[in-house]
């Protein structure tokens, strides 16, 4: 809180500076006496004069009248015409030094608990002395905040009674009044009614991102919150599992657009065309399902075919479901982990190529035949699903290529199976069942062999399969 001889001082630092005024003096009106009278009086002169200093409010105004005088420096036997002439130009120059005054505390920036009432009138004066003062004065009011603080008060062994209330602001805001000796909780939210904001020192810290901590929804249900200016991925998917589309983010929208597979944009999977007899044939092998379950095999999409990278059988040159170009990936779209611990399903991975989901594991041991093998598989629930099957000759067709990008190259990071042998699917009602070797191509005379279906073998194991797509 600025005293009053600080003021006074602070105006006599304005004086001392300004180009016109040459004199400064404080006190009485009628202490300003002419100029043969006292010979420290030198003009333009800048006078304080003191008037009442109201207090209320919680404020304490200083109101001082402020006089600019000067002498009109004009001889008695002058013309009056041009002595009234000076005396305008001398009332001009200290009209002009008052309203410099005047922007000096209004501009003022190193002392803000002080203001100025800008609301001033300027009167001019002029003195018929023979030394012919003219000018003018304001009348300013400088107000201060007065809190009745009795910490201000200099004095030992005296306690001042309560004042009743005192007045809380935030960030030189008038916010509200508290009764003395009480508690007063400021609540501060943000826009959306979240309470925000941490007392770090002395103040209190709104994160600049908008609170903490940041509520997250996906269509109205809440997901997990996370911190001020963090960020989360959602998958978003159908009620099938199949992945929706993104084709637009704003980051002023509250929401995305999502495009549901049609026609045009729909990828067509690569499938084979199954063949078999359907008259004879064993459980669970191609025959039957052929004749009692053909909706497995029943795959029929327009749209775009997936295209392999010709310099890496692992990656794509179209994009996946997942908007991206990895033929191999984890049931979140992603090739970081297959073993559960990022969130995806344990040991399943998905073939964009073939649209269709592998388990990573031996879904069936070795040292089982055939027809054990097909109808264990069939009811074994893997990878939280329950419709898997074994491979067809037609699914290895469409899988190996000429260059032996087989199973054995393209799963060779992730997969855990035993042995490179597994039993196929194939019409085995002649009785005759056939095992594929994974890392041959077709055309390798030990891509494929045939093995009686109720014989089993210690190097065959089952591989699971299943319409991802």
């Amino acid at each position: 809180m600025l005293s009053y001889e600080k003021i006074i001082a602070i105006n006599k630092e304005f004086a001392d500076n300004h180009w016109i005024i040459q004199n400064f003096g404080n006190g009485e009106r009628w202490q300003i006496v002419d100029h043969d009278q006292d010979a420290s009086f030198k003009y333009p002169l800048m006078y304080i004069e003191d008037l009442p200093f109201p207090v209320g409010n919680k404020e304490l105004s200083y109101s001082l009248r402020v006089w600019f005088v000067t002498r009109v420096e004009a001889q008695e036997d002058r013309g009056s015409e041009l002595l009234y002439s000076e005396y305008a130009k001398a009332k001009s120059d200290m009209v002009r030094c008052a309203t410099d005054l005047v922007a000096f505390w209004v501009q003022d920036v190193n002392y803000p608990s002080l203001e100025i009432d800008k609301n001033v009138s300027i009167n001019t004066f002029t003195d018929r002395t023979k030394d012919k003062d003219t000018g003018c004065y304001v009348d300013i009011r400088l107000k201060e905040a007065f809190p009745y603080d009795s910490c201000i008060i200099p004095m030992d062994g005296v306690t001042p009674p309560d004042t009743g209330e005192v007045t809380i602001t935030i960030n030189d805001a008038t916010f509200a009044d508290a009764e003395c000796n009480t508690t007063y909780n400021v609540v501060v939210k943000d826009t959306d009614g979240t309470v925000v904001g941490s007392k770090i020192g002395n103040e209190w810290i709104v994160p600049a991102a908008g609170g903490d901590p940041a509520s997250n929804q996906v269509n109205g249900a809440a997901k997990t919150s996370i911190s001020a200016g963090g960020s989360k991925n959602f998958i978003i998917r159908y009620a099938d599992d199949s992945p929706v589309v993104v084709t637009e983010v704003s980051d002023s929208a509250t929401e995305f657009i999502g495009e549901v597979p049609n026609a045009v944009t729909a990828i067509a999977y690569h499938r084979g065309t199954w063949t078999a007899r359907n008259t004879e044939y064993n459980t669970h092998d191609l025959g039957w399902y052929l004749a009692n379950e053909s909706s497995v095999f029943n795959y029929a999409v327009d749209g775009i075919s997936p295209l392999l990278d010709i310099t890496d059988k692992t990656k794509l040159t179209t994009l996946n479901a997942f908007g991206n170009l990895n033929r191999i990936t984890n049931s979140l779209g992603l090739t970081a982990t297959y073993d559960g611990t990022g969130g995806e399903i344990a040991d399943y991975a998905i073939d964009h190529c073939t649209g269709m989901g592998w388990y990573l594991q031996n879904a069936v041991n070795t040292n089982i035949d055939f027809v054990d093998s097909a109808t264990t598989l069939r009811a074994a629930t893997l990878a939280t699903f329950s419709d898997w099957r074994m491979l067809t000759m037609q699914d290895i067709e469409v899988i190996i290529t000429d260059d032996a990008a087989s199973p054995s190259t393209i799963f060779a990071a992730i997969e855990n199976w035993s042995t490179d042998l597994t039993w196929i699917m194939n019409s085995a009602g002649t009785g005759t069942g056939y095992f594929w070797r994974l890392n041959q191509h077709i055309g390798s005379s030990l891509w494929m062999n045939t093995r009686s279906i109720t014989s089993p073998n210690a190097s065959i194991m089952t591989i699971a399969i299943r319409n991802h797509y």
